[in-house]
This record gives C-alpha cells, structure tokens and sequence, in this order.
C-alpha cells in the first residue's frame, strides 16, 4: 500500500496604473492552489529457477489532481484523475559473463477529466544485456518506455495569471493525450586496480513521444502563453571520464568530458520555433595522494561552452567558461586541517563580453575533544561584487544575464558534538 499528497497554494495580487490583460481592470488578486494524491496497490512475487529470476506483480493506481483559481477575471476548478491497473512480468539473469532482463508492463488507464471520460491501454517494454568481462569490468546496454499524463494545471481551460507581464490562456492540449518517451542508454565501466586505470562512459537519448510546451503571443503590456503540446523532439546526454593512478610520483591525473544536445519545439504566434542546445565541457585534473596528510593539492581546468539557436528569430547565442585552478589541503594533526583554493574565473559571451576574476578561498578547522572552530574565507580578494555572464535559454524566452555575485567574505564558526 502506498499514498502521496502534494499542495502547493499560490496567492498573487497585482496593483498597476493601466489596465491589466486587456481587462479595464488596474487592481487584481488570483488564488491558485493545485493538490495531487496519489495512492494504491502493488503486490509482486518473485521465483528463482535455474539462474533466473522470474517476476511478476499486479496493482491498481489512483492519481487524482485538483487545479483551482479564482481571480477577478474567472473562477474555475478542474480535476483529472487517472486511474489504471497495471501488471508487467519479467525474467532475468545475473549469474555469469552475459546477463540479459527483458520486460512488459500492460497498463489500462481509465481517464476522468471534469465530465469527460476515456479508456486507453499502453504496453511499455524493457529491455537490458549486459556483458561482465570481469568482476570490475562491463558494458550494459538498455532501453525502456515509460509514460504519463499531463497534469491538470496543465489542461486548464480558465485564464489565469503569475505576474504582471504572463497571462496563461485556455491549453490546446487534450487530456487524452499521454507524455510517452523511448529512452536508450549505455554504460561502460572499467576498474584496472593493478595499473590504476578507472573509466567509465555513459550515454543516454531520449526521444520524446510528446512533450509540454508553450505558444507565446506578444502583446503591448503582457505575454499571453498557451500551453501546447509537441512532438518528435529528443534530448542526448554524454559523460566520459579516465582516471589514472601515477604510482611513482603518487598522484593521479582524470579528466572528464560531458557533451549535452537537445532539440526542442514551441511556437511564436502558432510558428513553430525549434530550439537547439548545446553543452561541451572538459575538467581536467592532476591530484596528489601522498601518504602523508599533511600537504596534498589539485590543479587543472574546466572548460564550457554552452550554444544555443532558435530557428524562427535566426538568433544563435553561446557563453564559455574557462576557469584553471589549483588547491591544497591537509591535516596537520588530529586536531588542526585546512582547505585552500585558487581559482581564476572567466565568461564570455557572442558579442565579446569579458568578464574574470581571481578567486582564493580558504579554510581552517580545529577540533577539540567534542568542540570543533573553523575560519572560513571565500572570494577574500574581490570586495566588490563579482559579476558573472550567464546564459539563459527557457520555452520562448532567451537572455543573456549579468548576475552580480556576493562579495567576499571571512566567517568564523563553532559546533559541538551533544553525545
């Protein structure tokens, strides 16, 4: 047995000196609250027979979601309950060099929208192999569909508002319609102890059946947002990382490369606007591992570029961060332990806006019997605000945005242990 409840309660008054939304009304409050509860059944069993592991399970799944408004424009309450009985049944092996898991899940949802009603049915298949070369070392690959609904905030079929300049009108999107998404992943590990090689690579795309989005249209004083959905859309996701234990010099050098591409679709004035992104990062790293406590350090670099592109306004917009760094710490004895750590940090921008600083940081700890004080520094060299160019990039909307950091500082602090 199982039960989740979720409210979240959002209360907005707005006071302006012209009409808001069109409305000839200058002075607006909005209650909103959204409540979800999510509770049923599961029983499962599970047989071994002869290395494999056979199992099944059935349950039933009520979720029930309330979206509620009441504005000065419109009062509406909406609820959508999806209820579904599910039963998979799976076999796999996990015994020797080849393992392998395959499995069904037959899902048969009764959907429940206001007055409305539907009966659909989906079948989500799992797929798993994987090869163990040895015990520290293998390659896995796996594919899995998974599926869900919309939630009622998102089918509303009254106007509401979050500030002054966002006014959401009825959604396009049809309760029926479910978010399906056909994930693929693989995963390589390799753990060499003799040589002291770690590598590991992992990989993952995402195609997305259906997905959430928005068509924004432009007015003078506000963005009027409707919420759509999309289709044939994906999201792939990359991670390498080599580490290399140097025994003579007892150090080890890793590095880390992570590669994220996504294309997405919403509209502008019902154009439809694709939305590229794309993230390439590299941290290297050379890492003492002395025996001795008392002085050990890390230096390298991180690198990263972020792109992004949006088809309908032929607008491209890309930030790099490049930060080299370098570290130290180490125990002095049992008592006393410090942290040190020097980075130089740089943004940049397509139009050529620099902005770096040096960052040293720094901290002391000491520990008396069950006491324990520390100073603690960061950013001690920039007294003055330490800016950073940030690249923002959300449904319809993309900036480029000048965050001002808070200035260093020093702190001290005490604790203690109460048992």
């Amino acid at each position: 047995l199982f039960q989740e409840f979720k409210k979240n309660i959002n209360d907005v008054g707005l006071n302006a000196n012209y009409n808001l939304f069109n409305t000839n009304i200058n002075n607006l409050t909005q209650e909103i609250a959204e409540k979800n509860n999510d509770y049923g059944l599961y029983s499962k069993l599970t047989i071994k027979k002869n290395n494999h592991l056979y199992k099944f399970s059935v349950g039933y799944v009520f979720e029930k979601s309330l979206f509620k408004t009441r504005n000065n424009i419109d009062e509406n309450n909406l609820n959508f309950q999806t209820n579904y009985f599910t039963t998979d049944a799976s076999f796999q092996k996990n015994d020797g060099n080849f393992n392998y898991k395959a499995k069904a899940e037959l899902r048969m949802y009764n959907l429940n929208f206001n007055s409305e009603n539907k009966n659909s049915f989906f079948i989500l298949p799992t797929l798993q192999t994987k090869y163990n070369f040895n015990q520290t070392h293998h390659l896995l690959l796996n594919y899995s569909k998974i599926i869900d609904f919309y939630s009622s905030s998102n089918l509303n079929t009254n106007d509401y508002f979050d500030s002054f300049r966002t006014y959401y009108s009825n959604s396009e999107i049809h309760f029926t319609i479910p978010l399906e998404q056909n994930i693929f992943s693989l995963n390589y590990f390799k753990f060499d102890l003799y040589n002291g090689i770690v590598i590991m690579l992992n990989s993952s795309y995402t195609l997305f059946g259906n997905r959430l989005s928005n068509n924004s249209n432009n007015n003078i004083d506000y963005i009027d947002i409707q919420k759509i959905n999309t289709d044939s859309q994906y999201a792939w996701n990359n991670l390498i990382s080599y580490e290399h234990r140097i025994s003579k010099i007892r150090s080890k050098f890793k590095i880390s490369i992570n590669h994220i591409k996504s294309d997405f679709v919403n509209q502008i004035n019902s154009l439809d606007n694709t939305q590229n992104t794309e993230l390439f990062g590299i941290r290297t790293s050379f890492i003492s591992i002395f025996k001795n406590e008392i002085f050990n350090y890390e230096f390298g670099t991180n690198y990263t570029k972020q792109q992004n592109y949006l088809s309908l306004q032929n607008i491209e917009n890309n930030t790099i961060q490049f930060n080299p760094f370098i570290s130290f710490n180490g125990k002095l004895n049992s008592k006393l332990s410090y942290f040190i750590d020097n980075s130089f940090e740089n943004y940049k921008n397509n139009d050529n806006e620099i902005t770096n600083f040096f960052n040293l940081s720094f901290k002391l700890n000491y520990k008396y019997k069950k006491v324990k004080y520390w100073i603690e520094a960061n950013n001690i060299l920039n007294t003055e605000n330490a800016k950073v160019i940030k690249f923002v990039s959300r449904n319809n909307f993309t900036s480029t945005e000048i965050i001002d950091r808070l200035a260093g500082y020093i702190g001290f602090g005490i604790g203690f242990e109460l048992n």
